[in-house]
């Protein structure tokens, strides 16, 4: 049995990057006559924050380039799109403008967002909403209040810079920054993040795929988690990235000896450097709620480079996505996600299964399935209810705020999976296959807003109504 699930985890984590899908819709139709044009000048109006140079990345033609007059509306439509997904923009537009014999300027029209919010912060702490009015009892401690200071596109090249500070349920002080591109080419650039928190609460075990808190009067668990990367991106859609953590977290011995796995020694404090290698391909035409092309991530986690003895693991995870466009406003989604971690004993902090983020069978929202190593397959069918842009809205007045584009997506869906683990006496779901299945609604509007209404089941016949602010697929 080890050996078939070792091999199904394999299959699945290299089986994407044999999936190879070439784009045809630009190859010439020998039946038609076709003019050549040469692009004579790129004109580009609305972008009063971005830079040109920025915008001129993400495209995939340039000034005394060579187009085909048959290809010329699908490399316009392939430029928004790609335009579009800087999530730079509330829209954009792309034409034609025909200015003397054989010579062409592309015309590109962008309605920018508003980049720096000051935003107030009301958050749960739970895993998903259900967890916390349900499990939790919709306990208002349970929740986190702060400022989230974010601007995305500090200085005009795409360049993110975020800050975050909570109180509540948890004290934390989050900072990231993304730069722009470094080199002349732009290919490189370095993300930074840090973060620190304290808490006078934390979940310490997971019993019968539930989990439990331990809570003081006094700070229970400090963190401090400090991560640099650096990203290559060659052309449009491909990334490759290496990162470096430095993670130390302490917690009051009586976690300890409430769960002697804790960090997997005697001691109540964890340090460890880990090293990442990540590659990504993404060809999807939207990143906040794709409908039609793919993406496919792999991605090497080594925790642990010497500092600490009791740390040494390897976690490999791959996941592809595939998205079509069916016609007459169906669309189908699928995605196929893999993990494999070694060796078979780790503690319960670098321990995960499913049941956190997206990575999770709908229907188990109550449930944390964790374990070494897991397969999930998502799949949903999805029918265009509502797609509308509103123009002039003037409830704020900001004009980045007046056009608010509005998506309602009706939708059913099946999910299943299976998590590997090696010591399953309190994990009853482990080692067993699961499935979800159910319908719902997806609501999505301006700055990648996503609301979520599902009515899931699972294998042992629960049913209930879930609510999300994240997309599933």
């Amino acid at each position: 049995m080890a050996i078939k699930c070792t091999l199904l985890l394999i299959t699945i984590l290299i089986f994407p990057a044999l999936i190879y899908s070439q784009d045809k819709s630009y190859l010439p139709d020998s039946n038609k006559p076709e003019k050549e044009f040469i692009i004579d000048s790129i004109v580009i109006h609305g972008n009063k924050k971005t830079k040109r140079s920025a915008i001129l990345r993400e495209m995939t033609i340039s000034q005394n380039d060579k187009v085909l007059s048959d290809h010329i509306s699908s490399l316009l439509k392939e430029n928004e799109r790609s335009i579009k997904n800087t999530e730079l923009f509330v829209t954009v537009s792309c034409s034609v403008k025909y200015t003397a014999k054989e010579k062409i300027n592309i015309i590109v029209d962008v309605k920018e967002e508003w980049y720096l919010f000051p935003n107030p912060i009301f958050e749960l702490v739970d895993r998903n909403f259900n967890e916390w009015w349900v499990d939790q009892d919709h306990k208002l401690y349970r929740t986190r209040y702060g400022i989230y200071l974010y601007h995305d596109n500090f200085t005009g090249h795409n360049d993110r810079f975020r800050i975050k500070t909570q109180l509540g349920y948890s004290y934390s002080l989050k900072f990231s920054y993304s730069t722009p591109f470094l080199d002349k080419k732009q290919r490189i650039k370095l993300k930074t993040n840090f973060s620190y928190e304290k808490k006078k609460e934390t979940s310490y075990l997971h019993k019968y795929n539930e989990t439990k808190y331990f809570n003081h009067e006094s700070d229970v668990l400090e963190d401090y988690d400090f991560y640099t990367e650096i990203i290559f991106r060659k052309g449009i859609h491909k990334y490759n990235s290496f990162g470096l953590r430095y993670k130390s977290t302490w917690v009051d011995e009586k976690i300890i000896n409430l769960n002697s796995d804790y960090f997997a020694n005697e001691k109540n404090f964890q340090k460890y450097l880990a090293a990442t290698y990540k590659y990504k391909l993404d060809k999807r035409d939207f990143k906040p709620y794709p409908q039609s092309g793919h993406i496919f991530r792999f991605e090497i986690y080594k925790k642990g480079l010497g500092l600490n003895p009791s740390v040494d693991f390897w976690n490999f995870k791959s996941i592809y996505k595939k998205f079509f466009d069916l016609g007459k406003n169906f669309y189908l989604s699928s995605s196929l996600k893999g993990k494999l971690s070694f060796p078979k004993n780790q503690p319960f902090t670098l321990e995960q299964g499913l049941g956190y983020g997206t990575e999770l069978i709908r229907g188990y929202e109550y449930y944390v399935i964790n374990g070494q190593s897991f397969w999930l397959n998502q799949n949903a069918m999805k029918f265009k209810l509502l797609d509308i842009t509103l123009e002039n809205i003037n409830l704020i007045p900001i004009k980045q705020f007046n056009t608010i584009p509005v998506k309602v997506m009706a939708k059913t869906y099946f999910d299943h999976g299976f998590v590997r683990d090696n010591n399953p006496l309190k994990n009853p779901m482990a080692n067993n296959y699961l499935f979800g299945y159910g319908f719902g609604i997806d609501i999505v509007t301006f700055y990648e807003i996503i609301l979520r209404l599902e009515y899931s089941f699972n294998h042992k016949n629960e049913n209930d109504l879930f609510l999300h602010f994240k997309k599933a697929l």
